[in-house]
């Protein structure tokens, strides 16, 4: 299975001339699956979050679409989905087409980055929803939720495939995204391949580096920090062989955690 990784230099919010680029940066490639940094129609947008607020027919999911149909492959991006009532917010949402050109998953980002002022802009998904990509399953997140191991180890141990990230990692977060990209893949089991920016947007700086990383931890494709499209061939069979010879997955506890508990309060006696 040939993966595509857009690895886009991003103009701030000018979706026309992104997804016009988009589509140059990817003419001539051919793959299974094609997968954007978040928010690549945009760029980042906090406070103009429902100015920039489209739907599923707006122009990016539509140049998704269409791009589905012309690559006949599936296609996986994000953008800002405009609140539902006029009191509701705006959610950044992910969003994949199949290679008919269906629309057959749509993630809301469960975490938002409150540091950056996102809370006040948006509003929270609660689901993980689940797709197949061909018959192996798969789930789509965004940028921040990668810092946060709970969402996909559910995900993990739905015996999930494919874990497609779509990030905006900065210059000085590259151990971060590298880091975090393999331990996710390794604790896992499965493939871990996630799509960031290239170049600057605007104020900020983004490191590139997307990557690919197998069941084992191993890293079978990394850009460097420049703009480029990685294509990259799996074995999507790889993730069952890996798990039927090293079965973490199958040992794993299947319980949330609580909370830490001081040991006096178990035993009176320590």
């Amino acid at each position: 299975m040939k993966i595509a990784l857009a690895q886009m230099q991003i103009s701030p919010k000018d979706i026309d001339a992104n997804l016009a680029h988009a589509r140059e940066l990817l003419k001539g490639i051919s793959a299974d699956v094609f997968l954007f940094p978040e928010l690549f129609a945009t760029g980042p947008c906090i406070e103009d979050a429902a100015r920039f607020s489209e739907n599923e027919k707006g122009k990016t999911a539509e140049f998704l679409r269409m791009l589905s149909a012309e690559k006949k492959a599936y296609a996986i991006g994000s953008f800002i989905e405009g609140a539902s009532n006029a009191a509701g917010l705006p959610k950044k949402v992910s969003v994949v087409f199949d290679q008919n050109a269906n629309l057959i998953c749509k993630y809301e980002q469960i975490h938002l980055h409150s540091i950056a002022g996102e809370t006040p802009y948006f509003s929270a998904g609660e689901n993980i929803p689940y797709f197949d990509t061909y018959t192996f399953r798969s789930a789509t997140f965004l940028s921040y939720d990668l810092r946060f191991p709970e969402a996909m180890r559910e995900f993990g141990l739905s015996w999930g495939f494919f874990c497609f990230l779509s990030g905006a990692f900065q210059e000085d977060e590259k151990e971060h995204w590298l880091t975090l990209l393999r331990a996710r893949a390794i604790e896992n089991q499965f493939f871990a391949m996630g799509c960031n920016p290239a170049g600057a947007c605007g104020e900020k700086k983004f490191c590139g580096n997307s990557a690919i990383f197998d069941p084992h931890g191993k890293c079978i494709a990394q850009a460097d920090e420049k703009e480029q499209a990685l294509v990259c061939e799996i074995d999507p069979f790889f993730v069952e062989w890996y798990r039927l010879r090293h079965q973490h997955l199958t040992d794993a506890k299947k319980f949330q955690y609580t909370g830490s508990v001081k040991a006096s309060e178990l035993d009176p006696e320590a």
